[in-house]
């Protein structure tokens, strides 16, 4: 989930997979412990850092982490930032960071950044591609023991039935006392009534083949072509 926060869908996404599904704020933080004792974080806009700090918190981190330090600056015009950013990352070390985590997806072309006095710069888009390619290469799964067991089946409607449909991995297929996956426009009719909105007839298409350098069949698509195909 290419987003430096604590976002629900990260969470959400472990739930409905057991693909590996890794957030840049997991991962950033996961490599800063492992190269450093203390890290800080820069960010963009103030609003940022007591979410952050938040985030530092749900991993259990807070005493690892110095701060968290905003740059004043929106996230559109994060790749603009460079001496910002250094400024706050000095800042960061002067706190007794030894580690500096780039807090923005925004900041990834910033990742040859480079610090003085052994100060460690991780970039988190990088941190979370590796992260997610290490768990594929040791074959571990998200544990659907507890935490992040599958949902409950419930029925899906109109818009929700067509992000369902755009690929997650399904449940467990329903009994025959329960509702169907999707309900069609017929069958949401007979529920909610004549006057219910019918939903927007759909077809997911494929995405289009192509292959990486050591010529892996890959899959590149647009987030408009995953979730509303045409």
């Amino acid at each position: 989930i290419a987003c430096f926060s604590a976002p629900p869908a990260v969470a959400a996404g472990r739930e409905i997979s057991a693909k590996p599904v890794v957030g840049l704020l997991d991962s950033a933080c996961a490599a800063a412990t492992l190269v450093g004792d203390r890290f800080g974080i820069v960010t963009t806009s103030r609003s940022w850092e007591p979410l952050l700090r938040h985030g530092v918190a749900r991993l259990g981190l807070t005493e690892r982490c110095v701060g968290v330090r905003a740059v004043d600056a929106r996230v559109a015009d994060a790749e603009g930032q460079l001496e910002r950013v250094r400024r706050a990352a000095a800042d960061c070390a002067n706190d007794g960071a030894d580690v500096v985590i780039l807090g923005c997806a925004g900041f990834a072309a910033m990742d040859d950044l480079q610090l003085p006095g052994g100060v460690v710069v991780v970039e988190p888009l990088l941190a979370a591609v590796q992260a997610c390619h290490f768990l594929l290469s040791q074959g571990l799964s998200t544990s659907k023991r507890s935490l992040y067991a599958a949902p409950l089946f419930k029925p899906y409607h109109g818009d929700d039935a067509r992000l369902f449909e755009a690929g997650y991995d399904r449940p467990s297929e329903p009994s025959d006392d329960q509702a169907p996956a999707v309900t069609t426009t017929k069958q949401r009719h007979s529920i909610a009534g004549p006057r219910a909105r019918s939903p927007p007839t759909t077809t997911r298409r494929p995405p289009p083949p192509s292959h990486d350098a050591d010529g892996d069949k890959t899959t590149v698509m647009t987030y408009d072509d995953y979730f509303f195909p045409k």
